[in-house]
């Protein structure tokens, strides 16, 4: 395993202490939770100034779930958007929820962009090889969480899980369920994750 040490990223927008400080300052998670961020969430705000004119309701739950995914990632200036378009869409009111919205659909790739910049090619190595019946244990305590609606820990096991060494149906089911926990959409993950484990 290559024990050179990582250094601790500058990312514009982004707490990078503090995420550290939720996750026990685990350096190698972090970075397996920004790079995942960066793949999977580049365009979650994309369909959001259309939703404005199309779909109020559905607007306002996209908000409300980029509220949740920026806070617990610490983008605070990216979070207090989305909280204030979630809440405008909440007490039905327009004022200013198109600027949001547009501020939202071009701060996520442009914070996708600056997470790929800072890490580079320093790519976390994998933790460990999970052997068969721990694998199993793991993945019953996921869905468990999921059940519970313990989103943080859920979330917390899904990136340790996904930056583990994994048979590819788990590799492909982890990289389906975790993208799902991350914007706190739990019960989809349950879902999928039942359909991919005995659970």
């Amino acid at each position: 395993m290559d024990t050179r040490p990582f250094a601790q990223p500058v990312i514009e927008g982004l707490d990078v202490e503090g995420l550290l400080d939720r996750i026990n300052h685990d350096q190698e998670l972090m970075c397996d939770i920004l790079r995942r961020f960066a793949k999977s969430q580049r365009e979650s705000a994309a369909s959001l100034p259309g939703l404005l004119v199309s779909d109020t309701e559905a607007a306002r739950r996209r908000a409300h779930e980029l509220k949740g995914m920026l806070g617990n990632l610490g983008a605070s200036a990216l979070f207090e958007q989305a909280a204030q378009l979630s809440a405008q869409l909440r007490e039905q009111r327009m004022d200013g929820a198109a600027e949001l919205a547009a501020a939202l659909q071009a701060g996520i790739p442009k914070l996708c962009d600056s997470i790929d910049a800072a890490l580079g090619d320093a790519r976390p190595h994998a933790r460990h090889v999970h052997d068969p019946a721990r694998l199993a244990d793991d993945f019953r305590a996921l869905g468990r969480l999921l059940r519970s609606g313990r989103a943080r820990e859920a979330q917390r096991l899904a990136a340790e899980l996904s930056a583990s060494q994994l048979p590819p149906s788990d590799r492909e089911l982890i990289d389906a369920v975790a993208p799902l926990i991350e914007v706190y959409r739990l019960r989809e993950a349950l879902v999928q994750l039942r359909a991919g484990r005995d659970v």
